[in-house]
């Protein structure tokens, strides 16, 4: 994989296909099938605000392969599903997927909860589940063809409680109560508590409401140092910021990624000055190939919002095209090569 150029440097691991390349041969006929993968992202409700994007920086890539030929001559067609972000939608997608669609590898299925819920039947139907998003301590050890190009979950709790913790002691927490939100907040806390500091206030939401008001009251009671938000969709962190800062709270506001995004940052407007948060690595604008992406993704689909994970998405459908285009359509040999 050295030798094949991608936006994203550092690559986890990847995929699989089950696609049919058949060499050309007299005794055999040319598969000229195309080749589905299936795709499992919140396309609706809060997360949809990160989803979506996603899901176009997938068909971007899918275009730009179909249109020069396709992987072996076999165009791709790319299957999307609506996991909402549950572990139930998703593990419903999956199984449709599957069992209707016939595919061998699902891409992007981000959330924790979806990717921890369908675990046993991917693993039981070697199929490859590979998320540009969900990089949970869960998920790293969820199974043999469950992969990831995104950020360490570890390592980004690491980091952003050691930014936390350089001038602050006690700290409150609000999450999501998602799988991925509940995850992370739990490795925030025994980082920061690993570091001297103490946790006053742990406070959790349900995932359908918008009004965060009253644990915010919670939280200014406790008069923290820091106030750590810790958010399942991009709405909920850009509201959670703008009604702290609205109730005067004025702790030092730190974020998980989802706090980067677009929509968040436009919610909380004014408010977001000074909030510090945990975002994956920027894209080299000096790369010819990011820059190139950006711009594509900008003239087709507008704004681009959290770019890593966009790059990261249309990198592993590239990657997909490498594996198949190298060893064939054997689910265990391309995972193993990758």
């Amino acid at each position: 994989m050295k030798k094949q150029k991608l936006i994203i440097g550092v690559v986890v691991i990847v995929i699989v296909l089950i696609a049919g390349y058949l060499l050309k041969s007299p005794n055999k006929s040319v598969n000229t099938d195309p080749i589905k993968i299936g795709f499992v992202a919140p396309l609706s409700g809060g997360a949809a605000t990160f989803g979506v994007p996603l899901k176009n920086a997938a068909t971007l890539a899918v275009e730009e392969i179909n249109n020069s030929g396709g992987i072996a001559g076999r165009q791709i067609e790319m299957i999307y599903e609506d996991g909402k972000c549950t572990g139930k939608d998703a593990l419903s997608a999956v199984q449709k997927l599957i069992n209707i669609d016939n595919v061998k590898i699902i891409v992007n299925a981000m959330c924790t909860g979806g990717i921890l819920s369908s675990a046993s039947i991917v693993e039981e139907n070697k199929i490859l589940l590979f998320s540009a998003g969900s990089a949970g301590l869960d998920v790293v050890d969820a199974g043999d063809f469950i992969f990831h190009n995104g950020p360490s979950e570890r390592v980004g709790a690491e980091t952003l409680a050691k930014s936390v913790m350089k001038n602050n002691k006690k700290i409150a927490v609000i999450s999501g109560s998602i799988d991925y939100s509940v995850s992370l907040k739990n490795a925030l806390i025994k980082n920061i508590e690993d570091l001297g500091g103490t946790i006053i206030i742990d406070e959790s939401y349900v995932s359908d409401i918008n009004d965060f008001r009253a644990i915010l009251a919670k939280i200014k009671s406790a008069n923290p140092d820091a106030i750590i938000i810790n958010p399942h969709t991009e709405i909920a962190g850009g509201t959670i910021v703008k009604q702290a800062r609205e109730l005067s709270i004025d702790a030092d506001l730190f974020g998980a990624p989802l706090l980067a995004g677009s929509k968040s940052i436009e919610l909380a407007g004014i408010h977001a000055k000074g909030l510090r948060v945990m975002v994956a690595p920027e894209l080299d604008k000096e790369n010819s190939l990011a820059k190139d992406f950006l711009r594509n993704y900008e003239a087709e689909y507008g704004d681009t919002t959290l770019e890593f994970f966009l790059a990261a998405t249309y990198d592993m459908v590239y990657v997909l095209k490498q594996a198949v285009e190298k060893v064939g359509e054997d689910s265990e040999q391309v995972r193993d090569y990758l």
